[in-house]
C-alpha cells in the first residue's frame, strides 16, 4: 500500500528532471523515499533520483511499492492542482488494480499504470571519473548558452587545474574559462577532455539547484549531481566519439 503526499514544489522539480530525457518511469518507493533511475531511448542519458521520506508532507508505505507511469499524467495532475499538495494513493482497496489514484483540493483522479516490464529497469551505472570540480549553477548554464550558440557539440575540459567549455563550427569558436566561486574537489596534474552533445547538456539543466558537481576524465562520461527541492539528482552523459 502507498498513500504519500507530494508538496508542489517537489513534484514539480521531479517531472521537470525525469522528463526531459523520457516520457515515462518506474517509481520505487522504499520506506525511507523514492528512487528512480531512467535512461533516454537512446542510452546516451541517465538520471538517478532520490527524495527521503521527510521531504514529503505525508509518507506511508508498506513493503516497496513500484509504480510505471507516464509522466504525461503526473504533469497533467500537476497542472490542475493550483499549486496544492497532491495526494498519491495505491493498492488501498478503493481503486482498481493497474490504477493511481490522485488527490488535490475537491479533484480526485485516477490513472492507469504502464505494465511494470515495459519498462526497463535500470540501475545507476558504477562511473565515477576522476576529476570533480562543483559550479555555481548559473555558470554551467551560461557556458552551455555559449556554445549551443556555436555548436551542437561541447568540449569540457580540466586544464592547469581550471575546467573550461569549448565549441566550435562553421569557423565561429567560443570558450568559457569557469572561474567564479569554483571549487575544484579532485583535480589531476594531466589535462582532460571529453566531446558532449550540447543537446543533453541543455536538458541537464533542468534541473539543478544552486550549484552542480561535475566529475570528468578523458574522453569519458560526464557525471553531474546536484540537489534541487528536496530532491538529489544524478545524471551521466555519455562521450561523443565523433563530431557528426
Amino acid at each position: 500500500m502507498l498513500s504519500i503526499v507530494w508538496p508542489q514544489n517537489i513534484i514539480k522539480t521531479f517531472i521537470e528532471s525525469v522528463g526531459a530525457i523520457a516520457e515515462e518511469c518506474k517509481i520505487t518507493f522504499k520506506q525511507d523515499g523514492l528512487v528512480a533511475n531512467v535512461i533516454d531511448p537512446a542510452y546516451v542519458c541517465f538520471i538517478g533520483v532520490e527524495i527521503p521520506s521527510e521531504k514529503f508532507d505525508s509518507y506511508e508505505v508498506e513493503g516497496n511499492v513500484v509504480i510505471p507511469i507516464e509522466l504525461s499524467k503526473l504533469t497533467s495532475i500537476l497542472k490542475i492542482s493550483q499549486k496544492k499538495p497532491i495526494k498519491m494513493v495505491w493498492g488501498d482497496g478503493k481503486t482498481s488494480a493497474g490504477m493511481i489514484r490522485f488527490e488535490v483540493g475537491g479533484i480526485i483522479r485516477e490513472a492507469t499504470l504502464l505494465q511494470a516490464d515495459a519498462i526497463k529497469s535500470v540501475d545507476m551505472p558504477s562511473i565515477s571519473p576522476p576529476i570533480q570540480v562543483r559550479l555555481k549553477a548559473e555558470e554551467y548554464n551560461l557556458g552551455v548558452s555559449a556554445v549551443s550558440d556555436v555548436g551542437n557539440i561541447m568540449k569540457i575540459s580540466f586544464e592547469d587545474g581550471k575546467p573550461i567549455v569549448r565549441s566550435d563550427s562553421h569557423g565561429d569558436t567560443v570558450e568559457l574559462t569557469f572561474m567564479d566561486d569554483v571549487k575544484v574537489i579532485e583535480g589531476s596534474d594531466e589535462d582532460a577532455s571529453t566531446k558532449i552533445s550540447v543537446e543533453y547538456m541543455k536538458r541537464v539543466c533542468k534541473g539543478l539547484g544552486d550549484s552542480v558537481k561535475v566529475s570528468m576524465g578523458n574522453n569519458s562520461p560526464l557525471r553531474l549531481e546536484s540537489a534541487n527541492q528536496g530532491c538529489s539528482l544524478t545524471w551521466m552523459v555519455a562521450p561523443r566519439i565523433t563530431d557528426d
